[in-house]
């Protein structure tokens, strides 16, 4: 993208400002976790790497040892249409009985906009110390709670939110209106971590 692409600009302020005004009020508290940024004005807590493998597992870490609820919600901000809506069911789901709730698109996991409790932490710091750091994976060895997309649909019926920014030409692509419609576009490769309130 030529930039780091949190700092990219969308209807003049950065993509992850825009995407924290997106889901602010659902959370009593918001983590950005990743290697050190400029400050960006945002109102959400930065939370450094916990380990120095770059995997998105380290994210993950770092946000729920950071975090002070049981659960946080994960969300790879590579996805810029994220509708709250959907974030809104993803924690609606949380249960004692499982140590994650995932959506499933596609026959896919989408492990990058999904929740985790703090009884994963131990099998997420053996998977990382073993450098086995694909998500898929870890999620064989945790008590998943898996969301079907035909429940998804409901809050997101062409499922944006799982859209992926990665180059350009999606950039281009992706329709993305200003945030006073609510609309989003998330800080591109780093975790935004939410405790729900």
């Amino acid at each position: 993208m030529g930039v780091p692409k949190h700092l990219l600009r969308v209807n003049g302020e950065s993509v992850a400002v825009a995407v924290i005004g997106r889901i602010e009020h659902i959370f009593s508290e918001i983590l950005v976790v990743g290697k050190p940024v400029p400050s960006l004005g945002l109102t959400a807590r930065f939370v450094p790497d916990s380990c120095a493998q770059d995997s998105p597992l380290v994210g993950i870490l770092s946000g729920l040892r950071a975090a002070r609820s049981e659960w946080s919600i994960a969300l790879a901000c590579d996805m810029p249409l994220i509708r709250p809506q959907l974030v809104e069911s993803i924690a609606a789901c949380l249960a004692p009985s499982c140590d994650a709730v995932v959506p499933v698109v596609g026959g896919h996991h989408e492990p990058l906009l999904a929740a985790y409790r703090r009884s994963a932490i131990p099998a997420i710091e053996a998977a990382i110390a073993a450098r086995r750091l694909s998500i898929q994976r870890l999620l064989r060895t945790l008590r998943v709670l898996e969301l079907p997309e035909s429940d998804l649909v409901k809050c997101d019926p062409r499922l944006e939110s799982f859209s992926n920014l990665n180059t350009p030409k999606d950039l281009g692509a992706m329709l993305i209106p200003s945030s006073g419609s609510r609309s989003v576009c998330a800080p591109i490769g780093r975790k935004t971590f939410g405790s729900p309130t």
